[in-house]
């Protein structure tokens, strides 16, 4: 009886372990076939859309080839040329203008108005300061051991 309890613990301990290495060896080759079906699956769903985007381009290339031949084609790309020289001649009217120097004229005005208004808030700031200086030597005498309050 002794004999059976220590060998059927270590029979079970046994069985757990082999059970488990069985699980563990099933699962992976389970696991690593599907993996490699999916693979699979994957490849072909990427070859069957490579396949169809390859059509499409196909189909593409010829409507647009059709287009090309087409007399709105030629419109519309005589119509952007035309913009295009528009936009040009514009530049070209835009940079022989005064309006650049006009602009340079107000960005300077602008510039001196911005310092003298810096200089007077400087002058205000000098001033402000000087009252706070005179305020804090008020309160400073009032405050001192020598001066009798008059409260």
């Amino acid at each position: 009886v002794k004999l059976n309890k220590i060998g059927g613990c270590n029979f079970h301990y046994l069985k757990i372990n082999y059970l488990a290495k069985f699980v563990e060896v099933f699962a992976d080759k389970y696991l690593n076939l599907k993996f490699i079906e999916m693979n699979k699956k994957i490849d072909e769903l990427l070859n069957k859309t490579k396949e169809m985007a390859d059509k499409a381009e196909a189909l593409l290339g010829e409507g647009f080839e059709k287009a090309k031949e087409s007399e709105t084609y030629a419109k519309i790309t005589d119509k952007m040329g035309q913009v295009g020289d528009y936009v040009d001649k514009k530049i070209v009217e835009l940079k022989e203008s005064d309006l650049p120097d006009k602009m340079d004229n107000l960005r300077e005005k602008a510039e001196t108005k911005a310092e003298a208004v810096i200089d007077q808030a400087k002058a205000y700031g000098t001033l402000l300061a000087g009252d706070i200086d005179e305020v804090i030597d008020n309160v400073k005498e009032k405050l001192s051991p020598g001066q009798k309050n008059n409260h």
